[in-house]
């Protein structure tokens, strides 16, 4: 029997997604023996959506403070001091998604761990997602060979592939993230368009799960 599946619809530069983060892993700790785990990127910045952060998301200066406050994940000095103050960074979803889709090809079954890892080298590390040389250290995290994992992620088939998501994502309507499905062979359950805490998602997930007697 197939198992019911959670897919997790975030984008490598969503704010809130780092927030979930820690709330996604908990959940794949206590879930992935009864639930398959799969992530989409959603594209957030791509495009026309794509530019400095002073450009298309000021707020951000400000809103991090509450998503720490909410979540309790802090976002890390370098972040704060040479990303967000200076407001010059470019926001493009674009190489770090095809990072996560090239990140599949070699372990999907640590997807879970990769996303949130890719999303710390940014919003606490203060990395530059724009730069290969970002992405050896994350590869070897897992025992990829890092120059291996950068020139398979300039292969034209993980652009394509990494697009094809941003095109699902559209599909499926997912206009914010993070968001959450339950897909099971009798129906599929939209379980939050946006940040939740653990234990009502657990709760839901069980319910939804549990047999009716």
């Amino acid at each position: 029997m197939k198992l019911p599946s959670i897919l997790y619809i975030y984008d490598p530069l969503c704010f809130w997604c780092y927030g979930f983060g820690p709330t996604l892993h908990k959940l794949f700790e206590s879930l992935h023996d009864k639930v398959h785990f799969e992530i989409l990127s959603g594209g957030m910045y791509i495009g026309n959506q794509a530019g400095s952060i002073n450009q298309v998301s000021p707020y951000l200066k400000t809103a991090y403070k509450e998503i720490e406050r909410q979540t309790g994940v802090p976002f890390g000095e370098k972040f704060v001091k040479h990303i967000l103050e200076p407001g010059k960074a470019i926001l493009n979803s674009e190489k770090p998604s095809i990072a996560l889709t090239t990140f599949k090809s070699y372990q999907p079954e640590n997807i879970v761990k990769f996303a949130h890892h890719l999303q710390e080298a940014f919003f606490y590390d203060g990395k530059d997602l724009t730069d290969d040389a970002t992405y050896i250290p994350l590869a070897k995290l897992f025992g990829i060979d890092g120059e291996e994992f950068v020139k398979k992620m300039h292969h034209p088939d993980y652009t394509r592939k990494t697009k094809e998501e941003f095109k699902i994502v559209n599909e499926l309507g997912a206009s914010g993230f993070p968001t959450i499905l339950l897909l099971t062979e009798k129906q599929n359950y939209l379980l939050t368009r946006g940040y939740i805490e653990f234990e009502p998602l657990y709760l839901t997930i069980n319910q939804l799960l549990s047999p009716v007697s």
